[in-house]
């Protein structure tokens, strides 16, 4: 969603990259964009030689990054699919190597390296069949991050191997800020305040008050002090801070007792806390599905439903079940 800035880049690269391949597609979902995505693509559509199919959904008020992919999974029609990001490169020779590789393995999925420090973890490739045997893309993870190692992670207990890149012409992808990350999402959206309160040196309660009154809440604690973690030091940072067991809560602003809370003020602190709440919110979502084993997701609601329109064209609402 919005992310006209990065398209206009990457797409005609990645075309570019691609070019000799006539069973290539690229599925473009517009998730309700406003930054003029629809106009762009067709003011430009001769340059993309019928490989391009651009789909419409006008419904969403804020990105969830896992139903947005989901549909875009359903929508193309392709054996074996690929998660490229608005903001990545493909790279040249791309397309050759997972053609090769699932060519000589077909039991796999297709992975960036743990190793790298790169935008491009959420570039995965698999079989689609693959993908909806397990249920897509876990529409419960609606905030930043996480959503692709859960899948992974399923993908991993379907008994698929796991090939991974570091090729530094596949992990390329244009750098932003971490507002670009978060900006057209709900929290972000409907974020009134944040509140801290300190319980102890390692210890401290987040309360993120919305602006229809409401507030969720967690305990967020440093492992590194903590004893009821089972890490030791030299920690790695993505496992040094945790979500409190059973600390979220929800509830009415009026109804909180403020004092000795703090206030975050500045814009930027805020929007690093929103975007590291997020993160620990979905992986201690991921590593409860993992420990539980949970194969497939989305299994009551379904995943990747909507209506959607191609290439403007109104009067045939194509329905996703």
């Amino acid at each position: 969603m919005n992310r006209l800035h990065h398209l206009k880049t990457t797409l005609p690269y990645n075309l570019e990259c691609c070019d000799a391949d006539i069973n290539l597609e690229f599925v473009i979902l517009d998730y309700n964009s406003t930054d003029g995505l629809e106009e762009w693509i067709y003011d430009n559509a001769q340059h993309f030689k019928g490989k391009v199919q651009y789909f419409k959904n006008h419904e969403p008020q804020f990105y969830k990054r896992s139903h947005s992919r989901n549909m875009a999974m359903k929508l193309a029609t392709g054996d074996v699919l690929c998660n490229l990001d608005a903001d990545n490169f493909a790279g040249q020779g791309f397309l050759s190597y997972i053609k090769e590789s699932f060519s000589s393995r077909p039991n796999i999925f297709v992975s960036p390296s743990e190793n790298l420090q790169s935008d491009v973890f959420g570039k995965l490739c698999f079989k689609k069949s693959d993908f909806m045997s397990i249920g897509g893309y876990d529409e419960k993870i609606e905030l930043y991050g996480f959503e692709d190692n859960d899948l992974k992670n399923r993908l991993t207990m379907l008994g698929l191997e796991t090939v991974t890149f570091e090729n530094p012409d596949f992990v390329q992808a244009i750098a932003h800020t971490e507002l670009e990350r978060i900006e057209n999402e709900f929290l972000y959206k409907n974020l009134n305040r944040i509140l801290v309160k300190s319980q102890n040196a390692f210890k401290s309660r987040l309360f993120f008050c919305l602006k229809d009154g409401t507030y969720e809440s967690v305990i967020i604690e440093d492992s590194q002090f903590s004893t009821s973690y089972d890490f030791v030091r030299p920690l790695d940072q993505r496992k040094r801070y945790n979500m409190a067991i059973d600390s979220e809560k929800k509830g009415l602003v009026a109804d909180l007792d403020t004092d000795n809370h703090s206030t975050i003020t500045d814009q930027k602190v805020i929007i690093e806390t929103i975007h590291f709440y997020s993160q620990l919110k979905n992986k201690s979502h991921t590593e409860k599905k993992l420990k539980s084993q949970a194969l497939v997701a989305n299994v009551k609601e379904g995943f990747g439903k909507g209506i959607v329109f191609q290439n403007r064209n109104l009067e045939n609402p194509i329905t996703i079940d």
